[in-house]
């Protein structure tokens, strides 16, 4: 692997180093869920949620669409998914 892959690896890590928002993903799954269903799954607080999603948007984790004034976040790519249940599989050895 070049070392500019590694870097994009790197970055790409980063986004995940909270637990909230790997829980935030895998709670999304293949759905679009607004942000008031997301805390309710979570048990998180909607401010601390907030402040996870736009992290997440700004990584490029995830897609919004706005609807009149609710916003509904969703994974923007489901390969992520896929990876987590890599990591699970890779851990479980």
């Amino acid at each position: 692997m070049k070392y500019s892959q590694c870097m994009l690896v790197a970055e790409f890590l980063k986004g995940l180093t909270s637990q909230t928002r790997v829980k935030i993903l895998c709670y999304l799954g293949d759905k679009e869920k607004s942000v008031n269903e997301i805390c309710d799954g979570i048990d998180e607080k909607q401010s601390y949620v907030s402040q996870q999603l736009k992290i997440l948007y700004q990584k490029s984790y995830l897609k919004k669409k706005k609807i009149g004034t609710k916003v509904l976040y969703s994974i923007k790519n489901k390969r992520i998914l896929e990876i987590f249940s890599d990591v699970v599989k890779y851990l479980d050895n």
